[in-house]
């Protein structure tokens, strides 16, 4: 089911930048070149990623509670995140080189910059807009796994604190808020860590406490000015990813053998979607355009040739890259468990 949600997001994301971000007014400009404007309901989509995050939050607790150390923690996220991205970000940048728009092209040094995943914090640019998020998650990993390091089996926690830290120092250095406490979106992490505390382990006060603070600290990180596109008085684009959030936790407490078909397929290779959807899919939109194409073809071409890169990735680069990092971690550590009389990962 989760990944039925995680098809849900990606592909209200992919709308977004596909049907709204990259026109007027969102943008100031148009590389998209559609001949009618689509519908502002699309620009909910710009929230997708939130789900994401909500979505992490209750993956990464249930890989804590099994990871038997903060080092395998670190390798199993290490294995699932950077192959994919090792791919998909040079292959962005050589495609944007080649065809892409003037405002999509980077530099070698930010492909440099881009492969530590901190470009901003080096002065550079992102490859692709979208890395943004990939930023977050890390921090939120490193986060987790100092709190797993101190805390062990009680890391919520730590994660607790640094949500309810992230707003108070939001009020004297928003910068470091915002960049090293990721204040604005750990309640959404604390959503979903919550959620799998009262779901999947039966502690329903704590899942509860944990997912009662999510949406109160994320309302002064509104107020603070920390959420793209928020205020108090422009809300309910927001309100419908947190409702769409409580809908999928409702789903997996109540009805959890709902099974969501090729929408999980979707989600399933998300991550390499996400990876390589934005740019790519945007220059291939206005070349097509530009070719006097209707704009429905421009559009399912776009996706169809994003979701099949993405496929591809994930079959070839995501998937197997993943056993073998894991196979490798855990080769090099059953001899040093096998002495200890402890059974790898």
């Amino acid at each position: 089911m989760i990944d039925g949600f995680r098809g849900v997001a990606i592909l209200s994301v992919l709308m977004f930048h596909y049907l709204v971000r990259w026109r007027m007014p969102e943008y100031n400009g148009d590389l998209l070149g559609y001949d009618v404007r689509f519908s502002a309901f699309f620009d909910v989509g710009r929230f997708g990623v939130q789900l994401f995050f909500v979505i992490s939050g209750l993956v990464i607790t249930m890989t804590l509670q099994g990871a038997k150390s903060a080092g395998a923690f670190a390798v199993k996220r290490f294995a699932r995140i950077y192959p994919a991205f090792l791919v998909a970000m040079p292959l962005t940048f050589l495609i944007m080189s080649w065809i892409g728009p003037e405002e999509m092209q980077t530099e070698w040094s930010d492909v440099v910059a881009n492969l530590t995943l901190f470009p901003e914090e080096l002065g550079r640019q992102y490859v692709d807009g979208a890395y943004w998020s990939l930023n977050v998650e890390l921090k939120f990993y490193a986060w987790m796994t100092v709190f797993r390091l101190i805390l062990g089996s009680r890391f919520w926690i730590g994660a607790l604190a640094l949500a309810v830290a992230g707003q108070i120092v939001a009020q004297v250095n928003h910068s470091v808020a915002s960049f090293v406490m990721i204040n604005a979106h750990m309640p959404l992490f604390l959503l979903g860590i919550g959620g799998w505390f009262a779901i999947y382990e039966k502690r329903i006060r704590l899942g509860a406490l944990l997912m009662a603070a999510a949406p109160i600290l994320w309302c002064f990180a509104v107020a603070g000015g920390g959420v793209y596109g928020a205020d108090l008085n422009h809300l309910a684009p927001h309100l419908f990813i947190w409702l769409l959030s409580a809908a999928m936790l409702g789903l997996l407490a109540f009805a959890p053998d709902v099974r969501f078909g090729a929408l999980a397929w979707v989600g399933r290779i998300s991550y390499s979607l996400y990876l390589v959807h934005q740019n790519i899919g945007v220059t291939l939109i206005g070349l097509m355009k530009r070719a006097h194409a209707p704009d429905w073809i421009a559009f399912i071409v776009s996706a169809g040739f994003s979701v099949a890169l993405a496929a591809l990735i994930y079959r070839f680069v995501e998937g197997p890259a993943k056993s073998w990092i894991l196979g490798v971690y855990n080769g090099l550590r059953a001899p040093r468990e096998a002495r200890a009389g402890a059974p790898p990962d």
